[in-house]
């Protein structure tokens, strides 16, 4: 069984998002060369759609809904996210919202993951930084 699990922008709260059951997640792995931490790769997914539910639409704070104030799901922020296959986590990271199909209803989804900004959230620190 396929979970997807995904965590609130605002508090982390788990939700686990509603898939249509028929859909094709493929995961892209990479490795890369130990010795220049600058040309690492992460695992992401290949972008695939989820139906609007009430319960997707609830985590998305009904993004495709431009006429409401309340809207706060910000797509330009991370929201953590993994998925998981018969209690087995194969990829953590964080979802980004790519497109919203609203004749289709659906929203289209990529997983990025955990090492995927990595070397650009460390790039500036020291050594001494990283430490603490």
């Amino acid at each position: 069984m396929v979970n997807l699990i995904a965590y609130t922008q605002d508090n982390d709260t788990p939700v686990y998002l509603d898939l249509n059951g028929d859909e094709t997640i493929s995961l892209n792995y990479s490795a890369s060369e130990i010795q220049d931490i600058t040309a690492r790769n992460s695992a992401f997914s290949q972008t695939f759609k989820i139906p609007f539910t009430t319960n997707n639409n609830t985590f998305f704070e009904y993004a495709f809904e431009v006429n409401i104030d309340a809207n706060t799901f910000n797509v330009r922020k991370r929201a953590k996210g993994k998925i998981v296959i018969d209690t087995i986590p194969q990829i953590e990271g964080y979802i980004q919202l790519k497109n919203i199909y609203q004749n289709a209803q659906l929203y289209e989804i990529v997983i990025f993951g955990d090492l995927a900004n990595f070397t650009t959230d460390i790039k500036d620190l020291k050594l001494f930084s990283l430490a603490v």
